[in-house]
């Protein structure tokens, strides 16, 4: 099927216009236009974009409302635990873990019921979307190990009246190790599958010395009982597994769903490059992170003047604040490449989105392990990303869903010109990175994981 051409400018008209371009990037614009297309239909007006005046395209509705999923054909009666558990604005950490993996199996199909402690000191029961949601008192003078206990005894007996009404609960998915106690105290009414994911913030610093001895015993204990751990955090996954010495076969770490829609609702490229005054044909190298050793932010400046060379209309916008933000200025006017480097400060939200949209490269030169939300932003803007081995090592193909290079500028301008040279490649990574947020990393793709280890 032949790709449309509308919208695009027609190759006779780039050698027909008066800018001071060589020849070489008018070849090097066209081919960036033919695979990365941006509607240009103002591109070459002469009139100034007044940023603030500048509208941005809405999410349609089709992006922003997901769509709902499938009912399981092979429902479960499940019961999760959670010590602490804040719906709406106040939730936080596990809570929103929770609540989030909860409203999903009840929405697949699955009945649920979620036992946690509450506010009040009588025990009471609601109904929230389609979820049995049951809260117990704890006593706030008592330590939290005593607190924990009493919980235990009253979740228990209250599991036990709902089983004689209903039938026994085929899962328990406990969340902390404050819920230890109700699997020990079920004793032999402990159903066929129980679970357990680790909270980050329930931590053992939280506890006085006295006290933590006895809560490793209880989150040890917790994790004999389960027949799998499931942790939502790469890190944390893997620092429980070599904290507790335990096998792959004993851990499952199922990647969050990460909302690629949010960073597909710009139309137009073009359109948010000259917000910031850019030339809509100029290639964007983006960078979002702190500016400081850990993320490298240096290694890209260092890279910039060397990338210029072959590339002289690249432009590069820095997202993020940091140590090295008046190193970085001082370097720019210094090796005279202020033209071609934006530093946007500190940006978040639609601001932050549009700009992973807007860009044609996303590189992230990390010396050490950070987050993976850039890779996961820029593969749901279907952007190609350059990442190091140390920021992309354990997401990253090299060379099929990304480009892995050492943490250096020589091999990060190899790496950012293995897509200048070649937008073709550019485009295949992209949309490899592309499948794999959509294969791993979507909220169809959790649940599923998640429902292979409840059977």
């Amino acid at each position: 099927m032949e790709e449309s051409n509308e919208g695009r400018i027609p190759k006779h008209r780039l050698d027909d216009i008066s800018l001071p371009i060589n020849d070489k990037r008018v070849k090097y614009n066209t081919l960036f236009q033919e695979h990365f297309p941006i509607n240009l239909s103002d591109a070459f007006s002469t009139q100034q974009t007044d940023q603030k005046n500048t509208k941005v395209q809405k999410p349609s509705s089709s992006l922003s409302e997901k769509k709902p999923l499938q009912k399981n054909k092979k429902n479960q009666k499940v019961a999760i635990l959670c010590w602490d558990c804040s719906l709406g604005d106040d939730a936080q950490g596990a809570s929103i873990e929770m609540t989030r993996i909860a409203s999903i199996l009840s929405e697949r199909g699955h009945k649920v019921h979620v036992f946690t402690k509450g506010e009040s000191q009588e025990v009471s029961e609601q109904q929230i979307d389609g979820i049995s949601y049951h809260f117990f008192p704890i006593n706030r003078q008592s330590s939290e190990l005593e607190s924990a206990s009493l919980f235990a005894n009253e979740v228990c007996e209250h599991i036990k009246r709902i089983e004689s009404h209903e039938g026994p609960f085929n899962v328990v998915h406990c969340y902390d190790w404050q819920t230890a106690k109700v699997i020990t105290n079920l004793h032999g009414r402990i159903p066929k599958r129980v679970l357990f994911t680790p909270s980050p913030q329930n931590s053992s610093e939280e506890l006085p010395k006295d006290e933590i001895f006895q809560k490793d015993l209880l989150e040890q204990e917790l994790i004999t009982m389960s027949d799998r751990i499931i942790c939502f955090d790469q890190e944390m996954g893997q620092d429980f597994q070599q904290r507790f010495s335990l096998s792959e076969e004993k851990i499952s770490i199922i990647p969050k769903e990460f909302n690629w829609e949010d960073y597909q609702w710009i139309k137009d490229q073009g359109e948010i490059k000259k917000k910031y005054d850019l030339f809509p044909l100029d290639p964007l190298v983006l960078f979002v992170g702190e500016f400081n050793n850990d993320y490298g932010a240096d290694i890209l400046v260092d890279a910039i003047p060397g990338l210029l060379k072959d590339s002289s209309n690249v432009r590069f916008f820095m997202v993020g604040d940091g140590d090295q933000m008046w190193t970085i200025r001082i370097k720019a006017r210094y090796l005279d490449f202020e033209h071609a480097l934006r530093l946007v400060g500190h940006k978040e939200g639609r601001d932050l989105q549009e700009l992973f949209q807007a860009a044609d490269i996303l590189v992230i030169p990390n010396r050490v392990a950070k987050s993976s939300y850039q890779i996961l932003a820029g593969w749901s803007a279907k952007k190609p990303v350059v990442a190091t081995y140390a920021a992309g090592g354990n997401l990253i193909k090299d060379e099929e869903n990304g480009i892995l290079v050492y943490d250096n500028p020589d091999s990060i301008i190899q790496g950012i010109e293995k897509i200048l040279f070649d937008w073709p490649k550019g485009h295949e990574i992209a949309e490899k990175g592309w499948e794999e947020i959509r294969k791993n990393f979507s909220r169809e793709a959790m649940i599923r994981k998640i429902e292979t280890l409840y059977q």
